[in-house]
């Protein structure tokens, strides 16, 4: 019972934290930079200018790796301290069920959010 209760305060926890961080946004853009960063690997030009691009591209995307690596960090952390209530809740989680009743919280918990939001 500990179990559920724990899972569905984290997954709810942890959508609204990656929905404030706006994690979908960084991950597209990490996305665009090695669509950019292959683009210029497949360009036949030599020059100072494809190598000034290409040294500003990764250290964008060293930039948000790092946030994408921090970002997990966090939830994962958050994860380790709610196993420390229930000394069973990461393999839980980590169950076929668990992963199961996590999908359905987050679907059932998205819905709600929505028409809350449209009546604001």
């Amino acid at each position: 019972m500990t179990n559920h209760f724990l899972i569905i305060i984290s997954t709810i926890v942890v959508y609204e934290f990656l929905i404030f961080i706006k994690f979908t946004n960084i991950l597209k853009s990490n996305f665009k930079i090695y669509l950019s960063i292959i683009e210029i690997f497949k360009s036949k030009k030599i020059s100072d200018k494809k190598v000034d691009v290409l040294l500003f591209f990764s250290k964008s995307l060293l930039l948000l790796s790092s946030k994408i690596i921090i970002i997990i960090s966090i939830i994962f952390i958050f994860l380790l301290a709610l196993d420390k209530i229930s000394y069973s809740y990461l393999k839980f989680i980590t169950s076929f069920y668990g992963i199961l009743e996590a999908i359905l919280i987050i679907s059932i918990y998205n819905q709600i959010r929505k028409k809350i939001n449209e009546k604001l």
